[in-house]
């Protein structure tokens, strides 16, 4: 026990003069020996708390207890000031011209920082300070400013919305996640999911609800089709620096389950399993497509085998199929049959 009182009072000695060392290296403009002496002193951090639970209750246990919530305290604020700089930078790196060799050094502070906070077991403050400042200003300002909500979105509007978020993911979110990959390859860190993928299905669910409701059909149609595309080129973004296990971690996120569970696929089958019902007993106007069906042109005897043709090719057309709703179409048409 001695030997862990000994190995204690020397860290905390040490952490208190590193982070002294930190403080007049950013003083001095330093930075790169700045964030080194963040690192070190999170690494001494770690050891303490260590320590202390190895130390059982002691008095001296105790006022070591009370020196580590100071370090502590100190090396948050300071490892938090910093990160927030080099994640500003960051995005002002892709808003103005910037010296290149400037965006190199600022992506290896990045990713010191993340390192440190992984160190001091503060993965989730890291992600959620990269949300908070580099992915939820332009992604609420993105969603925020359409011009309708959900049933009233223009589809093209709802395209338009998603290719700039595309854009900016591939412009600020790969070169972080590259360079991440690169000075921490080892890093549990999961920046596709849990910032990006976070922040931007959270903001199309908070602000857009309606989007999910399928009161008009076929713009519900085409604009889930419209975000399914947008998850696929997302994915693909990453697909380079993705794992297999990291892409099935991803298909499994609470999120993206969310995400995709939001949309009303039922209620969009049950409008047009009665539209199509309707059509076949003649309760429903005839459209263009049913005039053209002739049953002698399709061999045919009788209007009503032609009737069930046009049922059958409208659950499996281009414009009202759904794959996530095979089966119901399927069992449809069994019915029709």
């Amino acid at each position: 026990m001695l030997r862990v009182f000994i190995d204690l009072a020397r860290l905390l000695d040490r952490a208190n003069a590193i982070l002294a060392e930190a403080a007049q290296s950013k003083n001095e403009g330093d930075l790169s020996e700045h964030v080194k002496c963040l690192e070190r002193a999170a690494v001494d951090f770690s050891q303490i708390k260590y320590f202390i639970g190895k130390g059982g209750d002691s008095p001296f246990v105790q006022q070591a207890e009370t020196r580590m919530r100071g370090i502590e305290k100190a090396l948050k604020l300071a490892l938090y000031t910093f990160f927030v700089r080099c994640v500003d930078q960051h995005l002002a790196y892709f808003s103005e011209d910037a010296d290149t060799q400037d965006e190199t050094e600022n992506l290896l502070w990045l990713s010191q920082c993340l390192r440190a906070y992984s160190t001091i077991d503060e993965q989730a403050e890291a992600e959620s300070i990269l949300r908070n400042r580099l992915v939820k200003p332009f992604v609420h300002g993105a969603v925020a400013g359409q011009p309708g909500k959900g049933m009233g979105m223009d589809s093209q509007a709802l395209a338009d919305m998603l290719e700039r978020i595309i854009g900016f993911v591939a412009r600020v979110g790969i070169p972080l996640v590259d360079g991440v990959c690169a000075h921490l390859p080892t890093s549990q860190y999961n920046l596709k999911t849990q910032v990006f993928w976070h922040e931007i299905s959270d903001a199309i669910m908070t602000s857009l609800p309606l989007l999910f409701v399928p009161g008009m059909p076929d713009r519900f149609h085409h604009n889930y089709q419209i975000v399914c595309r947008f998850v696929r080129d997302f994915s693909d973004l990453f697909k380079h620096a993705d794992s297999i296990s990291a892409a099935v971690d991803f298909a499994k996120d609470e999120h993206f389950v969310e995400f995709h569970r939001k949309w009303q696929l039922s209620a969009y089958f049950a409008i047009r399993k009665t539209q199509i019902i309707d059509a076949i007993e003649g309760k429903e106007p005839a459209t263009p497509t049913r005039k053209s069906l002739d049953r002698v042109q399709l061999g045919l005897c009788t209007d009503t085998a032609a009737l069930a043709v046009w049922a059958i090719r409208r659950c499996w057309s281009a414009d009202v199929y759904l794959a996530p709703l095979a089966f119901r179409f399927w069992q449809l048409s069994i019915q029709v049959v």
